[in-house]
Order: C-alpha cells, then sequence, then structure tokens
C-alpha cells in the first residue's frame, strides 16, 4: 500500500504516487480501529473508502500504547483486520515498545495488522525518530504487520498538521483515511 511498508521488505516510499497499492486481504474483511485520537480522526471518511467493509472503533483521546492493550484485552471479539494508531501518547520508546509487543503478540499471526507510525513534535518524551525506530524493531519479523508510514506522508505534506503538530488537519485527516483504506 501507499504509505506503508511491510514488515519483511523494504520501506515503500510514501511520496511516490506510482507505487503500488495492493490490498493485504480481499475485500469485505471486518475491520476494527483501534488506539487513539489519530485513530478516530479516519471515522468521517474511512467507512465511505471501505463500503464493503464492517468498521468499528475502539480509540479514545489521549490512550497510551498500554491503555490501548488492555482495551484490546477487554473486546469480546477482535476482526481479521486491526488498523492501530498508537505510540504518539507514550512518553518512552520502552514504553511503546513494551505496549506494541502486548498489542501484537495479542492479536497474533493470523489477522492483517497496519500500525500507523508516530508523528509528534520533539518536546513530548523520546523524539518521534526514536519512537519510529522502536515501532519498527517490535514489527521486525512479523510479516502480517504493516506499518503505514504517517510521518514520510507529513514531511512531504506538511500542511497536513494541525497547528499542535499531533493532529491532521481535515485534509491531513482525509488523507490519513485514504492511507488506511489503500
Amino acid at each position: 500500500p501507499v504509505g506503508a511498508t511491510p514488515s519483511s521488505a523494504s520501506p515503500t516510499d510514501a511520496s511516490d504516487p506510482s507505487a503500488s497499492s495492493t490490498p493485504m486481504l480481499p475485500a469485505s474483511q471486518p475491520t476494527l480501529v483501534l488506539g487513539d485520537s489519530l485513530g478516530l480522526v479516519a471515522y468521517p471518511y474511512l467507512a465511505d473508502l471501505l463500503p464493503d467493509r464492517y468498521i468499528s472503533y475502539a480509540a479514545e483521546v489521549g490512550r497510551s500504547t498500554a491503555n490501548t492493550a488492555r482495551a484490546l484485552k477487554k473486546l469480546a471479539s477482535v476482526p481479521p483486520v486491526v488498523l492501530v494508531s498508537s505510540g504518539t501518547n507514550d512518553g518512552t520508546a520502552a514504553e511503546l515498545t513494551a505496549g506494541a509487543t502486548d498489542i501484537l503478540d495479542a492479536l497474533g499471526a493470523q489477522r492483517c495488522v497496519v500500525w500507523v507510525d508516530v508523528v509528534r513534535p520533539d518536546r513530548i518524551g523520546d523524539t518521534q525518530d526514536v519512537m519510529n525506530a522502536a515501532l519498527d524493531a517490535v514489527v521486525a519479523g512479523r510479516p502480517n504487520v504493516t506499518v503505514l508510514r504517517w510521518s514520510a506522508m507529513v514531511t512531504e505534506h506538511p500542511e497536513w498538521l494541525a497547528g499542535d503538530g499531533i493532529h491532521p488537519t481535515e485534509d491531513g485527516a482525509k488523507a490519513r483515511a485514504q492511507a488506511y483504506a489503500d
């Protein structure tokens, strides 16, 4: 997918509009959006982009990756496709590593998982580069997990970020939802 990197392959250049976009699973797979407020920003757009899928949300403003892992464990069922937006609210890479490991272990190797990398100002705990390196390390060796390179997309389109340097503008939210759909 455009802007996404399968964990077992070399990175896709998110800024290359000609990059191939092939779905990881056939259409109509139920999908869960899991994580923090950055998962919620896709809500107004994602269902229209994926009309053949039932999309549920287990995302909450301000949620850390550890709290996302706890929320996942409370779900009665988890569909075969999970879009994860978590890590931005963690203070350190160690927190992200521990929570992401819990989440990915709980999801197992049979689900298609797309995890969006972190974009945030350096004034918040570890830098986004350190956070994203930690995420990449957790994802390594998990061929069912793809990292969506939101950081690369925002580098190409800085106007997609609101003034807080974390949340997307409306255009950014639409682009993020499209990247999820892709």
